[in-house]
């Protein structure tokens, strides 16, 4: 397993920035944006978890991207925090248990379980979530609408499909924050003035210097702030006839359960960086194959193996041309080819 692949990341980010030419150029170097010339208040940028992988082969990183965007007087109205389980660390059904029996430090109030194809809920609103879909094993704690900030722990190979993921299992942990909560995770502020110390009462804000900056966040301490699976403890107590019983202490004196601890230290000290698990090559050659091959075949028969050559040249120039097609390659090389395992009963030439 590639450690990489362990590694916190951002999933999702948006924010908006002022209407400037200065914005403009600067979207333009990290984005290659184009200005319309109907001009508006705010210019707003929404990055899916695609769009940030690819974003990691540019020269600008992560960081620099949220610090350009404060610079630029930026409002962050969504961030997507994730880490992915590929140790079967957390068990779902062993924490909609825990959930069950509140055996959980947590600062929100509510949880919900989505289950499909069956779409069996239970214990919450009725909604969809259109990052899951309509595949998988998803539990919610805290309320997906009308609130700044909740969590999703979700299967992500059953969301994914068995047949297309590589991983025997694959879990992933995301917490969604948004508007206030959003942006003050990537631009911490307060309306203290750091030259005066006067507490202002308009919207001026200043950094605040007690809270970490989003270069320093740190995911593990993110997910612990909000949230803690707990083991519950007893003592042990004798009742008015002598029988022996045992008592649950107080939650306070719960300790933390192994498993939820293990979990976060994989990424202690880490970074929160970029997606890396996308599959795209895979995806191209099985439509090619399923979709295509076919056609190619009956085209090669007709014209003969020339025809395959021609198709090179043209798609030689349209990769050429296609951003996306030179990341997936470049990250490709840099990966290394998959190793061609030749079964032991066979002869190799």
């Amino acid at each position: 397993m590639p450690e990489e692949l362990k590694r916190p990341f951002v999933d999702w980010l948006s924010f908006t920035v002022e209407f400037t030419d200065e914005s403009w150029s600067w979207l333009e170097s990290v984005f290659g944006a184009y200005s319309p010339e109907r001009k508006s208040q705010k210019l707003y940028v929404s990055l899916s978890s695609k769009a940030l992988y690819h974003f990691g082969f540019g020269k600008t990183s992560l960081s620099e991207l949220i610090h350009g965007a404060i610079q630029r007087k930026g409002k962050f109205t969504r961030i997507d925090l994730a880490q992915d389980d590929y140790e079967g660390l957390l068990d779902l059904p062993l924490i909609y248990e825990k959930l069950k029996r509140k055996e959980i430090s947590t600062r929100f109030r509510g949880y919900t379980k989505f289950e499909s194809p069956v779409t069996l809920m239970e214990s919450g609103s009725l909604f969809k979530d259109p990052k899951i879909g309509n595949h998988g094993y998803t539990i919610y704690i805290g309320a997906f609408r009308g609130s700044n900030c909740f969590v999703r722990i979700y299967d992500k190979k059953l969301q994914m499909g068995e047949e297309k993921c590589d991983w025997p299992v694959w879990n992933r942990v995301e917490f969604q924050l948004s508007q206030e909560a959003a942006d003050q995770y990537c631009n911490p502020t307060w309306n203290v003035n750091p030259e005066t110390g006067e507490i202002l009462k308009g919207k001026s804000r200043f950094a605040d210097p007690r809270r970490a900056t989003f270069a320093d966040r740190s995911f593990p301490k993110t997910a612990y702030y909000y949230l803690k699976f707990l083991d519950p403890s007893y003592k042990q107590k004798q009742n008015d006839l002598g029988h022996i019983y045992l008592e649950a202490t107080h939650k306070r004196h719960w300790g933390d359960c192994n498993w939820w601890t293990q979990f976060l230290n994989v990424s202690e000290g880490q970074s929160i960086g970029l997606p890396k698990n996308e599959t795209g090559l895979e995806e191209i050659d099985n439509w090619l194959k399923t979709q295509a091959s076919g056609a190619i075949k009956l085209l090669t028969e007709a014209y003969g193996e020339e025809y395959l050559l021609e198709m090179l040249k043209v798609g030689q120039e349209k990769m050429e041309r296609n951003p996306k097609y030179q990341n997936l390659l470049k990250s490709h090389r840099e990966k290394g080819p998959k190793s061609f395992e030749i079964p032991f009963d066979e002869v190799p030439f």
